[in-house]
């Protein structure tokens, strides 16, 4: 089925109208989106209104424009896990990134936002990825491009950029995107990834991209990359798919295209309590080398399990298929083959633990790092392991 969104276009002033007062339209809205809390309902008129207000002071006014939202997410099981093609259970709550967008007659793409912190950027499609580089692998067009790192904007060039690539042979449309919210920043709920689906929505509605919901979470989740991190879609899967009153049971990833959701009612008399630290996670270099180094453990944990045992293991992907019942063997026999990785080790030791595999991780950092020490090997891929919706202990595991 086509992603291909639905949308409502008018502009700026007309949509303060519709905002303004009491209207049927938005009443029935907000009862779709939020449910029946009128408090909520209070504060996400307030933030829409906010929006509006500001964006019509830094774009056009007479342009056709779409507000697009994208909530924040929680994520109750699987962090770190949806590069190796386990499950993920997600939740999103009333927090969201809101945004007028607007469409363009060139292929220039404006960003502004109203915060002094997050300054405007404004880039031609065609000038970051020229037509004769677009059809490459993503990852190296990453990995070639000057990137000034720690940028907010670079969730939002990354996936468009990917699309464009994904469409060598279209010239895809600019967009002014005039972005605000109430998403904790650097909170662990996805205020960046919120970007980032904002951006890849915004595209793929513009430019009228067939694509299916699988293909359309890859791609932007795989734009992220252009901030520096390596993760999977997994939170971007959860801000498109999530709906009011369930959990997301998706299992996705990067590398492969089987893709799986289940939508599961969440009880009616429970609450997640959602409690802000206030100890903030910045988006840095260090940060996102940490993150990535995780699933650069896994991916390579995995080269060396299939040459340790090629007859077990050797047509297994992923960590989540090493389990009892998918490999047909003893749960005693798992752990034994899990014992075998170093509790730590370089890229530099992979050649020396997996001689003969030609399959390493294709996964590098930001530029000019290469990681020497890195996280737990044998601790990453049991996470990987237990967290298979078929293992033993993936209930207590996981928890």
């Amino acid at each position: 089925m086509s992603i291909y969104p639905r949308a409502t276009q008018m502009t700026i002033p007309q949509w303060q109208e519709l905002f303004a007062g009491p209207d049927g339209r938005i009443q029935e809205l907000f009862g779709d989106i939020y449910g029946h809390d009128t408090r909520l309902h209070g504060k996400r008129l307030a933030l829409f209104r906010r929006v509006l207000e500001a964006a019509a002071q830094r774009l056009p006014t007479d342009v056709p424009s779409v507000l697009i939202r994208v909530p924040g997410r929680i994520n109750t099981m699987g962090l770190h896990s949806d590069g190796q093609y386990s499950f993920k259970n997600h939740v999103v709550f009333g927090r969201e990134i809101v945004a007028v967008v607007q469409q363009r007659p060139d292929d220039t793409v404006f960003l502004c936002s109203p915060h002094e912190q997050y300054p405007d950027y404004t880039f031609s499609i065609s000038g970051l990825l020229p037509p004769d580089k677009r059809g490459s692998q993503w990852l190296d067009i990453v990995e070639a491009a000057d990137i000034e790192r720690g940028a907010w904007t670079n969730y939002l060039v990354g996936p468009i950029l990917a699309l464009q690539n994904r469409y060598p042979d279209r010239r895809l449309c600019g967009l002014n995107i005039f972005a605000d919210g109430d998403i904790p920043v650097a909170a662990g709920v996805s205020s960046s990834s919120a970007l980032a689906t904002l951006a890849g929505i915004a595209t793929i509605y513009f430019n009228q991209l067939d694509l299916s919901w699988g293909e359309a979470i890859r791609i932007i989740g795989a734009g992220e990359w252009y901030s520096g991190s390596r993760g999977g879609p997994g939170d971007t899967g959860a801000q498109m798919l999530c709906r009011r009153g369930h959990i997301l049971h998706i299992k996705y990833d990067i590398a492969f295209d089987p893709y799986e959701e289940h939508l599961l009612p969440f009880p009616e008399d429970w609450r997640i309590v959602l409690c802000n630290s206030l100890v903030m996670s910045r988006k840095t270099v260090e940060s996102l080398q940490t993150a990535t180094s995780r699933g650069l453990a896994q991916a390579s944990g995995m080269v060396i399990l299939r040459e340790r045992f090629p007859e077990v293991l050797g047509n297994v992907k992923c960590l989540a298929h090493i389990s009892p019942e998918h490999i047909k063997v003893r749960l005693g026999d798992v752990y034994r083959m899990l014992k075998v990785l170093p509790q730590r080790a370089s890229m530099d030791d992979l050649p020396r633990l997996a001689p003969t595999s030609r399959s390493g991780p294709r996964w590098t950092t930001c530029p000019g790092w290469r990681p020497t020490a890195g996280p737990s090997l044998s601790r990453s891929c049991a996470t990987g392991a237990y967290r298979c919706p078929t293992f033993p202990c993936a209930r207590c595991a996981c928890t």
